[in-house]
């Protein structure tokens, strides 16, 4: 964790060698999500293995969720759960209302933004938040959502 804040009170972090610089495309404040342009000689440099995630084709009820992210950026963590609401319309904190994908898989600090996958390893959605006040409820963007905010930045 870092000490040290940028103008805007945001913590800065230091990924040292892993550190990709990127490119704001766009984003979306009421879905949370951004489009982000790295050069891929860059990406290249740090892991050469990197490969696009295939996409699922969709996802249902009962199906099982992997999500991967960073939790409070300690290195990749991996968590299991299941889809439990294929779709759904909730008002977060912030007073924004999304559609998201509810899920029992547990999402952690860090992990807002990572994959969340099938048990084939194709993306079905990306982790977004969990519910304080309720265990093992958290959501994830929906694919669909994801491609669509892609899709009017790009």
């Amino acid at each position: 964790r870092s000490n040290e804040t940028d103008d805007l009170g945001y913590p800065v972090f230091d990924y040292g060698a892993q550190a990709i610089a990127c490119e704001f495309v766009g984003g979306t404040a009421s879905n949370d999500l951004a489009v982000l342009r790295a050069d891929k000689a860059d990406v290249f440099a740090v892991n050469d293995s990197v490969a696009a995630a295939s996409v699922a084709d969709g996802y249902a009820v009962g199906q099982t969720a992997i999500a991967i992210g960073n939790t409070e950026a300690e290195g990749i963590s991996v968590t299991r759960g299941i889809v439990s609401v294929e779709r759904e319309s909730i008002t977060f904190n912030t007073g924004n209302t999304q559609d998201v994908l509810r899920i029992d898989t547990a999402i952690y600090s860090g992990n807002s933004g990572g994959g969340l996958f099938d048990l084939e390893g194709k993306l079905i959605g990306l982790a977004n938040a969990r519910r304080t006040s309720d265990q093992n409820i958290t959501v994830a963007a929906p694919l669909s959502v994801v491609e669509g905010v892609a899709a009017t930045v790009l």
